[in-house]
């Protein structure tokens, strides 16, 4: 079995990928399916082929345990690991060869600081022998400039390095940018039916490439003018990591842009050697 973890901040868009993939999957006859694991989720567009809110949700742990919301949703992760049946009872009705992709919650420090998600990472490779990638969202919005970016890097490099899987940081929502592009003041207000955008493609596509492949000791430059002089060095021995290892790089997505997620699933089955020579599972429709 192949599975994709599709991590990420809350509001980065991993539900939204996850059902562009699944419909990603019906349009080219691959069956994708799709397991929720955030158990404080409200809604969803895609069609789960299991829900851990039918085994535990972060309502009901904060009700009976008088718990945060964090350490409500720790206490449901480390909840699914000591009672793993409700896992095996899901992945026992998948085929050798078939496809998932988790949606995982949105507290970040499940991937940089607590070890349930290795630790699930670790039951999905020795007990089910998964071959296993991580998808780490970001939103391109906030991303756009100096000091965001290298905060942004820092995340996707300590989830990267915690983990320890085949790694693939998204800069999710790209084509919002265009909107900040062309309203410089940041104001929220959308673009009318007859407002014109002249060479908005080619103002997006200058502004992500500042972003994908960065110049850093630009962005250090511009970040030491943001900040006090005192944190000079540190931004240079950040910038110089980054720089050095080269270890992070961002991949554009956007949901309603098929060729993007298309884009995705590919680099994702690289790094999965998921391969189409693989007697895969032919979406039923398509049969």
């Amino acid at each position: 079995m192949f599975a994709q973890l599709v991590m990420g901040p809350a509001g980065s868009g991993k539900s939204t990928y996850c059902h562009a993939l699944q419909q990603h999957g019906e349009i080219v006859g691959q069956l994708v399916h799709v397991v929720n694991l955030d158990p404080a989720a409200e809604r969803f567009e895609y069609k789960p082929v299991a829900d851990i809110r039918d085994l535990i949700t972060v309502t009901d742990v904060a009700e009976e345990l008088s718990l945060g919301p964090n350490g409500s949703l720790v206490y449901c992760m480390e909840y699914l690991l000591e009672d793993q049946d409700w896992l095996e009872q899901v992945l026992s009705e998948t085929a050798e060869d078939d496809y998932l992709v988790f949606d995982m919650p949105g507290q970040i420090e499940l991937y940089t600081h607590f070890e349930c998600v290795r630790q699930f990472v670790y039951v999905l490779q020795s007990q089910f022998s998964m071959r296993v990638c991580s998808i780490f969202l970001l939103d391109a919005q906030f991303l756009a400039d100096a000091s965001k970016f290298f905060a942004g890097s820092l995340t996707a490099m300590a989830a990267m390095l915690h983990l320890g899987l085949p790694h693939l940081n998204v800069l999710s929502k790209a084509d919002l940018l265009r909107h900040r592009i062309e309203h410089r003041d940041n104001t929220l207000e959308p673009l009318s039916s007859d407002a014109e955008a002249p060479n908005s493609d080619e103002a997006l596509d200058e502004f992500l490439e500042r972003f994908l492949n960065p110049d850093i000791q630009s962005l250090v430059s511009e970040l030491s003018e943001q900040m006090d002089t005192r944190y000079r060095a540190l931004n240079e021995r950040i910038g110089a990591l980054l720089e050095d290892y080269a270890i992070v790089q961002f991949v554009p997505y956007s949901a309603t842009d098929e060729d993007s997620i298309g884009e995705l699933l590919l680099r994702a089955n690289l790094l999965l050697q998921y391969d189409d020579d693989r007697d895969v599972r032919i979406h039923p429709e398509l049969d």
